[in-house]
This record gives structure tokens, C-alpha cells and sequence, in this order.
């Protein structure tokens, strides 16, 4: 069973060239490592030290920079130690996936960037009953430490049919095996978060519509939401037959979409205020105020429906970079995403793509637009120059059970650090 995980939808920004001496790449790279410390002095060796260096620019003193140098390799090898052995800031928490864009309820129409906030990254081990669904896959994988008692199976069973019936949408029994766990184990955090969500779901949907459709179940309130409910059906079948062309993939089971105002979508989803979509199993928008068809509704569906064909395609196993890099992708219109890739080819350094596998939640908007334009570069990559069959192989691989490492030496041949660097050659070559 795969857990399930908050993803932010690219901000539409624009990229600031004039910003002196560290870009926002670095800024990213400056924020895996969590630790204030670490962060702060990284900080100041960005400013003082060349990307591909470790030099001082400003001393003329030989012996001088040869010791500053020193001291400064032997506090990087001791920044590299410690994010390899204690960073959580791009924790992998899962599958559900949260996106920039929410629709104006007061206009009637979607906005197209991230306002200025920084939402908080789920800390390691914090059972929250956001993350209900996340934890839930953890402690299942990871198991109990030693010989489980028969309560604990007990309550690892219930606590997986109550998860399975909540995606089937029997709330009903879901309840039902939940309440068992909590009856066994009060304090069970994954219970208690769902059993919370299971709450506000039945609170605010209890009286939807429920239009059932050949690939899509679509729910909403009556009267005025009528004719968007419409419109969405509409749209959904069309990202169906353009997203399963484009991938080669059709789900075989129906998909659940569910369209709220905007209090009711962040009562239910809790979902952080500049989200404007979300997929958790289910594809939830916030349409108040909508009446019409718009590009902008457009691309928050194709790229919603993207996350659920991804999550089945890779079992719920893909990396955010190349997830978050296929729905942008599947959203169309490149063009408008060029000064992007424009920046990153100017920029001193990039990201590493195996620090952009976890959530983006934590991240800032300037670290956001870097993250989302190199997942999305990244994936225009793939497809100029291996094409769609074998971005549908990799996104495979992840199901199979395997990491990036081998995902990417499987399908391309090459290394995870092989495949960045001919990724980067090519993004300057044509943008630089």
C-alpha cells in the first residue's frame, strides 16, 4: 500500500536575472541542509566561495587562503556528513498532492501563482492528521520493532481495511475498522488523523451529487454548481484520452473528483491557504465563483488527473521532480515556461535531482519556481531526446520497487549523477 503525500503545483512567477552573486538555486541547495547552523554558514560560503570551488575571492595572502581553505573543506565534509546522516528538510512524505491556483471565489477565476508564504515541512515522526494517510504506509512498511503482539497485528489490520474501504469510498466501514484501532490503540495517530478527515468529508460532501460517468465520478452541490460540475466531467474526459495517448496508460477503475468553494476545500483537505488542488487518492478543486471554461481550469485538471495516472503507473513510488515534471508537462504550453529554463541555464549551480525526491512543502515561492522549473526541464529532457516510451518505462520502474538509481540506469543507461549532468549539458546548450 502506498502512502500518500502533499505536492505543490508550480508557481508562475517571474525569474529575477538581476539577483547579485547567489541564485535561487543555491538557496535550495542552501536549504538541504537543515540544520541553522549549517545553514547559516553555508549561506556565507555561497556568498564568499565559487559554486565549483572552494577559494576565496578576496585575499591576496597565499598561506592565508590556504588555511581559510582548508578549515572551510573540513566544515563542508562536515555539512555533507551531517545531510547524510541527520537532514529530514526534503522528507518523502508520499502521494497526495497539493497544487498552486486556487479559484477565485469572489472573481471567478483561478489564480496562477504562489502568494508570498512558506508552508512548513512535515517534521520526522510528527503524526499530524494531515499526514494521516503517510504515516499510515510508514508504519506498515517499517513494521513494529521485535515480535508484534496480536493486539498490535490486530490493530495493523483493521487499520489497513479501514484504509482500503476510505479509498472505495465506504466511509461507512472504514469507520468502523478505524474506531477498532482506536479501541486498541488510543493513541494511534494515523487513526485518529483519518478518522478526523473521514469527519469533515461526510460533514461537507454529505448532501453532494454524485454524477457517475464511465472513467470519472464527479460530486458537487446542487443548483449553480451544476453547470461547472458539467464542465469539469467535460474536461476530465478529454485529459483522459489526451494523458492516456500521451503515457500509453488508462486507469481501470473510476476516479473520484469532488469540487468544493474555497471554505469548504480548506475545511476538508487542510490543505495549506496558496493550494488550490489536490490529489489524495481523489481529485479535489475548489471551483467557487467558476461558471465558465478558462485555460487555467484547464491545466489544474489535466495536471490533477496526471497525478493519478502517475501514482498508478509507479505504484505511488515516483520522485516529485519527475512527477510534479510530468503533470507540468501534461498542462501543455512550454512556451510560457521558457524564461524559466532560460534562468536555470544562467544559474551557477542547480539542485541535484535526488534532493528534489521528497515533498516541496517546505520550500519557499523562489525555491518552489527553481524546484517545479528543474523537474519540469528535466522532464522536456526526456522527452526531446528519448520520448514518451521511455518516460512511460521509467515512471514503470518505480512500481517494480526500484530506486532512482537503478530506475534510471535501467532505462537510460547511465548513472542518476550521468543523467543530471547530460540534463544540465543539454538545458545550456539551448538556453544559456
Amino acid at each position: 500500500m502506498s502512502p500518500t503525500s502533499y505536492r505543490t503545483a508550480p508557481p508562475r512567477v517571474n525569474f529575477n536575472h538581476s539577483k547579485p552573486h547567489t541564485s535561487y538555486c543555491q538557496e535550495v541547495l542552501s536549504e538541504v541542509l537543515s540544520e541553522v547552523f549549517i545553514r547559516e554558514f553555508y549561506t556565507y560560503l555561497l556568498k564568499r566561495i565559487d559554486c565549483k570551488s572552494v577559494l576565496f575571492y578576496d585575499t591576496n595572502d597565499y598561506m592565508q587562503t590556504n588555511i581559510k581553505n582548508i578549515i572551510v573543506l573540513l566544515l563542508v565534509f562536515a555539512a555533507a556528513a551531517l545531510l547524510f546522516f541527520g537532514s529530514n528538510s526534503f522528507e518523502k512524505i508520499g502521494e497526495v498532492r497539493v497544487d498552486a491556483g486556487p479559484i477565485n471565489a469572489s472573481h471567478g477565476e483561478m489564480k496562477s501563482s504562489l502568494p508570498e508564504t512558506t508552508v512548513q515541512p512535515v517534521e520526522d515522526g510528527q503524526k499530524t492528521a494531515e499526514s494521516a494517510e503517510v504515516h499510515f504506509a510508514a508504519d506498515l512498511e517499517e513494521g513494529p520493532v521485535g515480535e508484534p503482539s496480536s493486539q498490535q497485528s490486530e490493530a495493523v489490520d483493521h487499520l489497513a481495511l479501514g484504509m482500503e474501504f476510505y479509498k472505495k469510498d465506504d466511509l461507512q466501514n472504514a469507520l468502523t475498522h478505524l474506531q477498532e484501532v482506536l479501541r486498541i490503540d488510543p493513541d494511534n495517530s494515523a487513526a485518529k488523523g483519518l478518522v478526523s478527515k473521514i469527519s469533515r468529508e461526510a460533514r461537507v460532501e454529505g448532501s453532494f451529487i454524485n454524477k457517475e460517468g464511465s472513467h470519472f465520478n464527479v460530486r458537487y452541490e446542487g443548483g449553480e454548481s451544476d453547470v461547472v460540475g458539467h464542465l469539469v466531467a467535460i474536461i476530465l474526459e478529454e485529459a483522459y484520452q489526451k494523458i492516456g495517448s500521451d503515457l500509453g496508460f488508462y486507469p481501470d477503475h473510476s476516479i473520484t473528483t469532488i469540487l468544493y468553494s474555497a471554505e469548504q476545500f480548506r475545511d476538508v483537505t487542510r490543505a495549506p491557504s496558496w493550494s488550490g488542488a489536490i490529489y489524495d487518492g481523489k481529485i479535489r478543486i475548489p471551483v467557487g465563483g467558476v461558471r465558465e471554461r478558462s485555460d487555467v481550469l484547464e491545466k489544474v485538471i489535466f495536471h490533477e488527473y496526471t497525478h493519478a495516472v502517475v501514482h498508478r503507473m509507479g505504484g505511488g513510488k515516483v520522485p516529485t521532480w519527475l512527477n510534479e515534471g510530468i503533470a507540468q508537462y501534461e498542462e501543455g504550453q512550454l512556451s510560457e515556461r521558457e524564461d524559466g529554463f532560460r534562468y536555470l541555464a544562467t544559474s551557477l549551480s542547480l539542485v541535484p535531482l535526488s534532493y528534489l525526491e521528497g515533498s516541496f512543502m517546505g520550500l519557499t515561492q523562489e525555491q518552489a519556481v527553481i524546484a517545479y522549473t528543474e523537474g519540469l526541464s528535466a522532464v522536456k529532457y526526456i522527452m526531446d531526446e528519448y520520448g514518451v516510451g521511455m518516460l512511460s518505462r521509467l515512471i514503470s520502474s518505480y512500481k517494480d520497487g526500484k530506486g532512482s538509481e537503478a530506475a534510471i540506469k535501467d532505462t537510460f543507461q547511465m548513472t542518476y549523477k550521468e543523467f543530471q549532468e547530460s540534463w544540465i549539458r543539454s538545458l545550456k546548450k539551448r538556453y544559456g
